[in-house]
């Protein structure tokens, strides 16, 4: 019990701090409580933001921080919003009410379960509450600079305060609460462009019920939080068309910020956002002073990461092929991609992390009404905020123009069928009848009920429910906390209190397996030195692949790959040392005096490189993967490496550096 007390006490502080920073951003404004909620969200972050830079991220500061909003937002109560008249008599809207409101409350409460239990979502127990729980630890950013870590983290710095009063469940409860607050801004939207009751309630249930927002909202990841933006600017904008309340556009630029920075593809959304503001408002004035606040939101975090590596849109934008390495392996325009089976894989049969439900598949309905101004305009929007699907086509990234497309669809059907769409998109939701037709394995498992109460043992969920969770108790009984460790294998980070580097999240780790590899590679082959008594300098140019092995004097090319046609200056007087020893190189300068043959063994000198940088253990696989076969000469030849086996967890074993 005391632990689902913290669990409470947690939630209770990030979401009431975010409510009442809420209120009071919008206290002069008459709004619906979900888009106050989604405006006190994007202000919350850069309150906690502003407590972890400088390192005063303790509890009782975020405790007294939430203490002082809700103080103010007491002492100056905001203005009351009064909702638009319905279309419909009231004693029309009674019934399609009462059954979506059922369905509304009976999955909240099902999500409810699902995030109270603890975290087994990947992505979440791999760097979502990794970073957290960094934060957490050392009250305050910890200077990171691997690929999550030099992202935006609005969503993540909400969840500090609640992690730190009780720990993951307490940030899942934080993410379902910007689910909910999605789902009551879709009917919201609905409302505004004078849609039908029915069709606000019943385009509410489509969103919220979707599997993959399930699956997603009551997770530690971000997507419901971008989705509770992304629809709030929806609202917002719509609204100042029909009003031109000039502070309207105050709060979508906030919320267009809070888009870009939940993940920074949807920056799309400020930037056609401010495409709509400035051919509506037809002056320069208030699309300028919407990009102001834009920026004045964002610069933070892209000041951060100018700080951390030197790009402002770390980790995209950068020069280190990273992000395109993603781009290659996600994106609409890979081989792999089906285009013309993708509508039914996204709503049915899964394939992309997850489905929407087979319900929409009946989106092409909604073109009946494209004539009707509320019709065409979420049409509209449908379709802009499925254009960063083309950058990562999972699934989830689909949340932000579910809402739009469920309005679309609402408002082209009569009352009873409104409804009827919004049942069976439930009866098909439910996590037992989703197995029946998806086959991606990216969805709502058992109901873990006994797991959120506690009455099963979380370690023992954990281990039930996460393949390999036993490598954490490995990790635990061979390094100290704090302990820093190459890693070459998914690792349930949230978990632990280590240093993981992860080997493809960033240059260090990318430069260490290359340098491994090329180790493993290398042994026992020939390498050639090529000396140069005088001169100046010449030019290195590659009539083959090689690698350099070593210069003198000292310079950043030592174990560099060299492709043919690339070139290079060394400058000389100095040695030149290449593997093979029979790569075909062209001088263009003086020739070298000598070029030697002999036989190389480089493992020690590449884990000690490992070492030096503070890395003094590696965990890598030699079952399977890329990276087997170098886990397996670890463990044959751990003198010849300068590791000590520590133990092995399945496949997976942990090395320590001598």
């Amino acid at each position: 019990m005391p632990v689902l007390v913290a669990i409470a006490l947690g939630c209770l502080l990030s979401c009431g701090s975010i409510w009442t920073a809420g209120l009071l951003a919008t206290r002069v404004a008459g709004l619906p409580w979900s888009v106050r909620y989604t405006s006190g969200a994007a202000i919350y972050s850069l309150l906690i933001f502003s407590l972890l830079q400088g390192h005063a991220g303790y509890v009782q500061a975020f405790w007294l921080l939430g203490g002082a909003l809700g103080f103010a937002a007491w002492r100056f109560p905001a203005a009351m919003w009064t909702p638009p008249p319905p279309h419909l008599p009231h004693g029309s809207l009674r019934v399609p009410r009462l059954i979506c409101c059922g369905i509304l409350t009976l999955y909240a409460g099902l999500y409810l379960v699902y995030a109270v239990a603890p975290e087994i979502q990947p992505d979440a127990i791999a760097y979502h509450l990794r970073i957290v729980a960094d934060y957490v630890r050392a009250h305050g950013f910890t200077g990171k600079s691997a690929f999550f870590d030099v992202m935006p983290q609005p969503v993540e710095m909400m969840f500090v305060p609640a992690f730190s009063a009780g720990a993951h469940s307490a940030a899942k409860l934080v993410h379902l609460g910007l689910l909910v607050s999605a789902a009551a801004t879709v009917r919201e939207i609905a409302r505004e462009l004078g849609l039908a009751e029915s069709s606000g309630w019943s385009a509410a249930v489509l969103f919220f019920v979707a599997p993959v927002c399930g699956v997603a909202g009551s997770a530690a990841y971000t997507d419901a939080g971008l989705a509770a933006a992304a629809f709030a600017v929806v609202y917002l904008l719509v609204r100042w068309d029909r009003t031109r309340e000039p502070w309207l556009l105050a709060f979508a630029s906030m919320d267009a910020a809070l888009c870009y920075s939940v993940k920074q593809t949807f920056g799309w959304v400020a930037i056609i956002a401010f495409v709509f503001v400035a051919a509506r408002a037809r002056e320069w004035r208030r699309p300028a002073a919407f990009a102001v606040v834009v920026l004045a939101f964002v610069a933070p975090w892209m000041v951060r990461a100018y700080l951390l590596t030197g790009n402002p849109f770390a980790p995209f934008l950068s020069a280190s092929g990273l992000d395109t390495q993603l781009a290659r392996s996600f994106s609409a325009f890979r081989p792999g991609f089906d285009w013309l089976g993708a509508p039914w894989n996204y709503a049915v049969h899964g394939g992309n992390q997850g489905v929407v439900g087979p319900v929409f598949l009946l989106m092409p309905l909604a073109l009946v009404g494209i004539r009707r101004r509320a019709t065409a305009w979420m049409l509209a929007a449908t379709a802009l905020l499925t254009v960063p699907i083309l950058a990562n086509t999972g699934t989830r990234f689909l949340m932000p123009m579910l809402g739009p497309a469920a309005i679309a669809m609402a408002s082209v059907l009569p009352a009873p069928a409104a409804v009827a769409i919004a049942v069976r998109q439930a009866a098909t939701a439910w996590p037992d009848v989703v197995d029946l037709y998806a086959k991606d394995e990216w969805r709502l498992g058992e109901l873990p009920w006994e797991a959120a109460l506690r009455l099963e043992p979380e370690k023992a969920f954990l281990e039930r429910m996460i393949p390999g969770f036993a490598v954490t108790h490995l990790i635990e009984r061979e390094t100290l906390p704090g302990a820093r460790i190459l890693t070459f294998t998914g690792v349930p980070e949230a978990y632990l209190d280590r240093d993981f580097l992860t080997y493809w999240q960033s240059g260090p780790g990318s430069r260490f397996s290359d340098g491994l590899i090329f180790a493993l590679d290398s042994q026992g082959g020939n390498a050639r030195t090529y000396t140069w008594r005088a001169g100046g300098g010449v030019e290195v140019v590659a009539g083959s692949e090689f690698r350099v092995v070593d210069t003198r004097p000292a310079s950043n090319l030592a174990w560099r790959n060299q492709l043919p046609g690339q070139a290079f200056r060394f400058q000389l007087p100095g040695d030149l040392v290449v593997w093979p020893s029979d790569a075909r190189i062209a001088f263009r300068g003086p020739a070298p005096t000598d070029g030697s043959e002999f036989r190389i063994d480089l493992r020690r000198d590449a884990t000690a490189a490992i070492r030096k940088a503070g890395y003094k253990h590696i965990l890598i696989p030699i079952g399977e993967g890329p990276f087997a076969p170098l886990g397996r000469d670890l463990l044959r030849h751990a003198d010849e490496w300068g590791v000590r086996p520590q133990g092995v967890s399945g496949d997976r074993w942990l090395f320590q550096i001598s």
